[in-house]
């Protein structure tokens, strides 16, 4: 009974997600073990346009919810295509743990790397 209710309050609360709204989502449904609905959270920040203001944040998800392919993805649509001295102005960038900004910067490098040998 109670995951019936917890899924049904889920439900309502995802018909106006945002990626504010995800980081309590992931948490309950983590959790509360409730896997379609972390599922959801979890597609919805792979799928939801990644920008300078936003990226450091789903960064942050990939790495508390091991992630591996949201990681990814962020790496892949912003991180990877900026310019070292335009990393700064990425919103919370300076809030990297060392892991976090090791990955990117292999990222870069392996993109520029790639890039080079192609041209």
């Amino acid at each position: 009974m109670i995951i019936i209710i917890t899924v049904t309050i889920f439900k309502s609360i995802f018909c106006s997600i945002s990626v504010e709204s995800v980081e309590y989502l992931l948490k309950l449904s983590d959790e509360y073990q409730v896997k379609r609905i972390f599922n959801y959270c979890v597609k919805f920040l792979e799928d939801v346009r990644k920008t300078k203001e936003n990226v450091m944040k789903m960064l942050k998800f990939a790495d508390l919810y091991h992630l591996d392919e949201l990681r990814q993805i962020c790496c892949d649509k912003v991180l990877k295509n900026l310019r070292l001295n335009n990393l700064s102005e990425v919103v919370h960038f300076e809030e990297l743990d060392r892991e976090s900004l090791q990955f990117i910067l292999t990222q870069r490098i392996q993109y520029l790397e790639a890039k080079n040998l192609y041209h």
